[in-house]
């Protein structure tokens, strides 16, 4: 019933909004159309064909009942990448905080690119030490963190 409410706002007001809040809107509904339907398809279905199944077997053994129960277990990391691969600012924002926290912190640097960037600027210096002083610190404009790896 919500999805068809949906396409039935989308198609009363397409006249009053221009065409791009008019693509936008068709971006967001064929995105929140695959999050509902990639975890449905991943979860209802095999869960209702092997319910069908053990009603049409009558037997209630475990060894039927738990893979059902392990696919339901993953509904919630299903939904999650779902969401992530279909929504662009939850992807980048994901993305930003893999950055942070796993490859490389942010305002972070390595040894070799802070070296190079002051190559660039013109700062005659050999060792990082030489380069974290107060006036070549002063020079690149930037507070430096440096990590050594």
């Amino acid at each position: 019933m919500y999805a068809v409410h949906s396409f039935y706002i989308i198609r009363a007001t397409r006249i009053l909004l221009s065409k791009e809040m008019q693509n936008a809107q068709r971006k967001f509904l064929k995105g929140l159309l695959l999050q509902v339907l990639i975890p449905y398809s991943a979860l209802v279905l095999p869960a209702g064909f092997g319910l069908v199944f053990l009603l049409l077997i009558n037997k209630w053994d475990q060894k039927f009942v738990q893979p059902g129960l392990c696919l339901i277990a993953t509904h919630g990391l299903l939904s999650t990448l779902t969401t992530l691969l279909v929504h662009k600012p939850y992807r980048l924002f994901f993305f930003t905080l893999c950055r942070r926290f796993i490859f490389l912190p942010v305002g972070m640097l390595p040894t070799f690119e802070i070296m190079k960037h002051s190559q660039i600027l013109g700062l005659k210096v050999h060792t990082i030490d030489e380069l974290t002083t107060l006036p070549n610190v002063r020079k690149l404009g930037t507070q430096i963190h440096v990590t050594k790896f």
